[in-house]
C-alpha cells in the first residue's frame, strides 16, 4: 500500500487595541492532519486499500474575543467565541463483530464559547472563574460502529455505504460526539500569606 498528501494551511488574526489594556482579535484558521493505515492485529483476505486506509484531515473556521485588565489591573477578563468544520475527522471505530479496531473519517462542527477572569481584592487573595459553552456534533457520520447489542430498532444496520468500517454501523450524523461535554466550568482561589519577614 501507498499513501502520499500535501497540503497548505493558512491563517490570520487581525488585533485591535483601543487602549493598552483592552484588545479585540479575530482569527481565520486553518488545519491539517495527514491521513493514513489502520495498523491491525491481524489482516484478513478481504483487507484493501479502502478498509485499511484513512483519508486526512482538514478544519477551517473563525474565532474571536478580547482580553482586558480593568479595576487598576486587579480584574483579568478573557472572553472567546469560536466555530470550526471538521472534514474527514479521523475517529477510531471498533467493530465488535470481527474484533478490530480502525480509524475511519467522519465530518463534524464544533462551536461556542469560553472564558476565564481572575479577580485579585487584596493583592495576596487571587479569586478565579472559567467556563465554557461547547456545541461538538457530527455532521456526516453513516458509518459509526453500533454499540454491543444494538438491534436494528435501534438504529443498527449492516454496512452498504461502502465506505469502508464496521459490519454493522448505525448513522449518527448530527449526533452530539463523544467526550465533549456542552458545559465545563471552574472556580478557585490562592491566597499568599507570609508567614515571616
Amino acid at each position: 500500500l501507498d499513501f502520499s498528501d500535501n497540503n497548505v494551511s493558512p491563517e490570520v488574526t487581525l488585533r485591535w487595541k483601543p487602549q493598552s489594556n483592552l484588545m479585540f482579535y479575530g482569527a481565520y484558521k486553518t488545519g491539517y492532519k495527514s491521513g493514513g493505515f489502520s495498523g491491525q492485529v491481524f489482516y484478513t483476505s478481504s483487507d484493501t486499500a479502502a478498509t485499511l486506509t484513512f483519508k486526512p484531515e482538514t478544519v477551517q473556521g473563525f474565532e474571536g474575543g478580547f482580553k482586558g485588565s480593568f479595576d487598576n489591573n486587579r480584574l483579568h477578563l478573557n472572553i472567546t467565541a469560536y466555530r470550526y468544520t471538521f472534514r474527514g475527522i479521523q475517529d477510531t471505530v471498533y467493530d465488535a463483530a470481527t474484533n478490530r479496531q480502525s480509524v475511519f473519517n467522519a465530518d463534524a462542527r464544533v462551536q461556542g464559547m469560553e472564558f476565564d477572569a481572575e479577580y485579585r481584592p487584596i493583592p495576596e487573595l487571587a479569586l478565579r472563574a472559567q467556563g465554557g459553552y461547547n456545541d461538538a456534533h457530527y455532521l456526516r457520520f453513516p458509518n459509526a460502529p453500533c454499540f454491543n447489542g444494538q438491534t436494528v430498532a435501534e438504529g443498527c444496520v449492516l454496512n452498504t455505504t461502502g465506505l469502508g468500517g464496521p459490519t454493522n454501523v448505525q448513522d449518527i450524523s448530527g449526533r452530539r460526539r463523544p467526550f465533549a461535554p456542552k458545559i465545563t466550568w471552574g472556580a478557585g482561589a490562592t491566597a499568599d500569606i507570609p508567614l515571616t519577614s
